[in-house]
């Protein structure tokens, strides 16, 4: 990836979150009545393409990438190496959850850039222009909004309250959302659980 990027909309991670309760609602509603796991397999594999016309698959990515998402073919990727690794579950989850929120949000974001770029410049060849990360606040990175994506699909907030209330143990709120616990951590922090 370098270290450049392509700034989103600017989004509040209450934003990205709602975003993920819909397709939760639509898809696998039963994971907002008690604390589960949300199947992100099914979703990446069956739904995605449905929702958003976006063609996935499991492959073989160059080392170091564990996932990507590309806008112009429509098409997201994750390393098939991921799956076939039991200790590599959790991640696995995420990084499927982190390339759908590329999908739902990012795709037809930089689509539509791009058209309106193509219709001004009166030119099929156009690039959207970027920025080194550092320049971009985090709220207009896509890389965080797409994380935020995946803790909001993965652990969601309604349930993740309930849960928290009842269990204060990251590890074990982790084993039931099969995510690992950094993750957890990350969305307890998110959310303003815990410090």
């Amino acid at each position: 990836m370098g270290g450049k990027i392509v700034p989103a909309r600017a989004r509040s991670g209450a934003e990205i979150d709602l975003i993920a309760f819909k397709i939760i609602k639509i898809t696998q509603p039963e994971v907002l009545q008690e604390p589960q796991p949300f199947r992100v397999e099914e979703f990446f594999e069956f739904d995605m393409e449905d929702m958003t016309g976006i063609r996935t698959n499991y492959d073989h990515l160059p080392p170091g990438i564990h996932g990507v998402t590309d806008s112009e073919r429509m098409t997201s990727s994750v390393e098939i190496g991921l799956l076939s690794d039991s200790n590599q579950l959790e991640f696995a989850r995420s990084t499927i959850a982190h390339e759908c929120g590329h999908g739902v949000i990012h795709v037809p974001e930089f689509r539509s850039m791009k058209q309106v770029l193509r219709s001004i410049q009166d030119t099929d060849d156009v690039q959207l222009k970027m920025y080194r990360k550092e320049q971009v606040p985090v709220y207009r990175n896509p890389e965080w909004q797409a994380h935020r994506f995946a803790g909001a699909l993965l652990v969601p907030e309604t349930t993740l309250r309930t849960a928290w209330v009842k269990c204060q143990d990251v590890n074990r709120l982790a084993q039931i959302y099969q995510v690992y616990p950094a993750f957890m951590r990350s969305r307890l922090r998110a959310l303003k659980l815990v410090d």
